[in-house]
Order: C-alpha cells, then structure tokens, then sequence
C-alpha cells in the first residue's frame, strides 16, 4: 500500500471513530465502505485490527451501564455465526470477498434505514448475536444486528452494551480471519498502523455526543454507508 492510501485509510477511521464516539455504533457502517474505496486489501483484516481499539475503548468508557445479561447471550449467538462466515470465507477469495462485505454493508443500512423493530428478549439477542458475528467476519459490519436489538434501550445503555459485543466478536472474527488465511502479518501491521484513528475520532465527539441530533446523524451515516458501498461495488465489478 501506498503512504497516500494509509492516510487516506486513517482518515476512513477518524471519522467512522467518530460516529460511534457521538452516537454508539456506525463506526464500521462508514469506515468499511470507505475503506473498500480505498483498497479492498483494507477489508476484513486490517479493519478488524483497526476496529477493536474503538469498542475497546467504549466498553471502558461506559462499562457500568452496560447490560452483562444481555450481552452474555448475544455473545452466545456470535459463535456459530462466526463458523458461517469462516465457511463462507474459505470459499471466497479476492474480489468475492470485498463484493460481498459491499453488499452486506447495503443490507446492514437497508435494515436499519427501515426502522425494523424484533422486539426484545433473549432469542432476540440470540440472533443478533448470530447476525453480528456473520457480518463482523465477512464485512467487519456487525453493529446493526446489535443496534436493532437495543434500539429501544435507555442511549446509555446501548452506547455501553454494543461494545462489549462488539469486541467479543472482533476477537472471535481476528482468530477467524487468521485461520482462513485473510489476516496476514501485513494485515496486522496496517491495522495497528490505523489502530490510534480509532481513539482520536472517539474522543474527539465524547465532549458533543450529548448536543447531536441522533436521527439527523443517523440519517446521513446510513446515506454516506449506502453511497459509499454502491461505489465500492462500482470500483470492484466495473
């Protein structure tokens, strides 16, 4: 990769640090896409790498609010949904893999753009979790299956909560990665390289987070995702 294109994917961090620093998931609805712009190489490897700094720092942040019961069962449904995705992985190489992170970031918006509400309760979670897992593997998008199933929840509980899942299935994701042979050395060095836009984005929306419009925001993540996917598949099939 090219100095140019590791800036560019720090800056694709930053800002998808950013959103979930401001409203509690949506770093990779916008980073992934964006990544996959830059070079499709970025995604699901270094993204992964990149990506546990972020929750990571949000479990700690918000670690007394969050709901240990309920994540202890999403975690639950994130193994076999992680076994999917590695089956999935070892049948796909090169391109196949950056066409279908693009199109479950397209599902991902898709069904959160639509509002879709499951309810509650611990087969809920269960699923969420399964779908969590499956699309943080092969996409490195797992927040919306999350997000759907809190949507109801006090905002502090889902900014606290999400994390904890979240970096649950960045490891379980990170071994996956790494067994199906898509988190190479390289791989590792480059996220760690991009690993510290994970803390300046959070960070820097913190002091804000109370002062933004959560739909208004919420709206132009799922718009500038969406685009930015359609892109992504444009580059990769045209």
């Amino acid at each position: 990769m090219s100095p140019l294109e590791i800036v560019l994917a720090l800056l694709c961090v930053i800002v998808g640090a950013a959103v979930q620093g401001s409203i509690g998931f949506g770093a990779s609805l916008v980073s992934i896409p964006l990544l996959l712009l830059v070079n499709p190489m970025l995604v699901p490897g270094p993204a992964a790498v990149a990506g546990l700094t972020i929750n990571l720092i949000g479990m700690g942040v918000g670690v007394e609010d969050a709901d240990w019961h309920g994540a202890r069962w999403a975690v639950v449904g994130l193994i076999p949904g992680t076994i999917v995705a590695a089956v999935v992985l070892s049948l796909a190489t090169g391109n196949a893999v950056a066409v279908l992170s693009a199109l479950a970031v397209l599902v991902a918006v898709g069904v959160s753009a639509f509002g879709i509400r499951p309810g509650s309760g611990r087969r809920i979670l269960l699923g969420a979790g399964f779908f969590s897992g499956y699309l943080n593997t092969t996409a490195g998008v797992g927040g919306p299956p999350m997000a759907l199933a809190y949507q109801d929840a006090p905002a502090r509980t889902l900014r606290a909560t999400l994390p904890v899942v979240f970096v649950a299935a960045t490891v379980l994701t990170m071994i996956t990665l790494a067994r199906t042979g898509h988190l190479s050395a390289v791989d590792w060095r480059i996220g760690l390289i991009l690993a510290p836009g994970g803390a300046i984005g959070y960070y820097a929306t913190r002091s804000i987070a109370h002062r933004i419009d959560g739909d208004r925001l919420r709206g132009a993540v799922l718009a500038v995702s969406a685009i930015s996917a359609l892109a992504a598949l444009a580059r990769i099939v045209l």
